[in-house]
């Protein structure tokens, strides 16, 4: 039985074991998880992904926002797949900022470097270059 199930660990092998040994599948389950072979199989939704509870959505967001927690308490009281969905677009925002700062940040360091003088650089927060004599 143990040989049997190591090879095929499903629902549909504890089935086929249990017509073979004139058992009901729930004991064979039972016996197999007493020898420490059975191991529940972990639930996915149907999308195949862990199901995720909203507080943890919530919570994940406030995180994300630098929010103090249950700064957006209210926000269980929406429907999962748009707290889902609401969390995805926020998420996507604040990388499309994210990059637009990156890209700003580098027009500005080539702009410095193209048309600010050497002389300016230091009272702009650059370091005052050293002067070889």
């Amino acid at each position: 039985m143990t040989k049997a199930y190591q090879r095929d660990p499903t629902l549909e092998t504890a089935r086929t074991i249990a017509v073979k040994l004139r058992k009901t599948r729930m004991s064979v389950i039972a016996k197999l998880t007493a020898l420490g072979i059975y191991k529940r199989q972990v639930y996915r939704n149907k999308n195949g992904d862990l199901p995720r509870k909203k507080a943890d959505i919530v919570r994940e967001m406030e995180d994300f926002l630098g929010c103090r927690e249950g700064g957006y308490s209210s926000l269980h009281l929406v429907n999962k797949a748009q707290l889902i969905t609401l969390e995805g677009h926020i998420r996507a925002y604040f990388h499309e900022l994210k990059d637009e700062i990156l890209d700003l940040q580098n027009q500005v360091d080539t702009l410095d470097n193209l048309y600010l003088p050497e002389m300016f650089k230091s009272q702009a927060g650059y370091p005052i270059p050293k002067v070889e004599t």
